[in-house]
């Protein structure tokens, strides 16, 4: 069950000009109206003009390499396990700005007082992490490939993470680049990296409490994703969902916002129609949530 009584710290990333501060400040608002825990709001940024007030900016961290080099791979989101810049003894949920929390972000928390570790979305139907105690013995390097959109843990135990990163990835790009070799895969990417460095802790969310919507509601074709959407106990189910996240350069909150009912939607190999009203109605929400006086918005506990 969750725990209402005690700090939950929510992260949020926002650099370049992707994602103004009426979404970040809209997301903010939108999870303290889900929940009676006292939450704590820091977001890392190049930019906190118009940002509101309850919420802590931190500015990057310097990672001690160019810029351009963690530009690729959303590599700055690694910014939140340096020591020193987030809270310590917290529970930490990070958002990804194109995430949806539907309902009580304690929920999510609460899957770090059953098995403390880092949570991250699924990535795969055959959740091999769970077999990691197993295979470690004859194959440490094997990683189960997690999604970073949404993640829970405590920063103190992850301050390695971005330490280990930073001492290494020069000399790695650095050897790729003599070599014309591309890098190894967990040094490319951000989730990669957390998936790779967190592999003996790593712990998945349940899929009723957060997915992907490429998961959740699409299929290789039209017919298949009608007929998902019709199966019994699917609209329940993705009813009590704490957080959805979108991805795909066409499935963005400014379209999501006005999207109509039969549009379709596609990701990769995997497509639907749209027939979501409560998902179109949140991205609204959220817009006028953002659009907000910050003195007329309830201010974050």
């Amino acid at each position: 069950m969750p725990k209402p009584d005690r700090m939950i710290q929510i992260v949020l990333v926002k650099w370049g000009d992707r994602y103004g501060p009426p979404h970040v400040n809209g997301l903010s608002r939108i999870i303290s109206s889900h929940t009676e825990a006292p939450l704590r709001f820091v977001c890392i940024t190049d930019d906190a003009a118009g940002l509101d007030p309850e919420i802590a900016i931190r500015p990057f961290p310097d990672m001690h390499m160019p810029e351009e080099l963690l530009r690729t791979g959303c590599l700055r989101k690694l910014s939140m396990f340096v020591e020193g810049v987030l809270e310590p003894g917290l529970r930490t949920l990070y958002f990804d700005l194109d995430t949806a929390v539907l309902g009580d972000v304690a929920k999510l928390a609460a899957c770090l007082d059953r098995d403390r570790g880092l949570y991250m979305l699924s990535n795969h139907y055959m959740q091999h992490w769970k077999l990691r105690p197993v295979y470690r013995r004859f194959s440490p390097e094997t990683y189960y490939f997690g999604n970073s959109s949404v993640l829970a843990y405590y920063p103190e135990d992850y301050y390695a993470l971005a330490a280990d990163f930073i001492a290494g990835f020069p000399s790695v790009h650095a050897e790729a680049e003599r070599s014309g070799i591309p890098k190894p895969r967990h040094w490319r990417t951000d989730e990669r990296w957390i998936s790779y460095h967190a592999r003996d802790t790593l712990r998945v969310f349940p899929d009723p409490l957060a997915a992907r919507f490429q998961d959740a509601y699409m299929a290789p074709s039209f017919w298949l994703s009608d007929l998902r959407d019709r199966l019994p106990g699917n609209h329940a189910r993705r009813m009590g969902r704490v957080a959805l996240t979108f991805s795909g350069k066409d499935n963005k909150p400014e379209r999501l916002a006005r999207i109509e009912d039969g549009d379709p939607v596609v990701k990769g190999r995997l497509r639907t129609r749209w027939r979501y009203p409560e998902l179109k109605r949140y991205w609204q929400e959220l817009e006028a949530a953002g659009a907000m006086d910050p003195a007329a918005a309830e201010p974050s506990r």
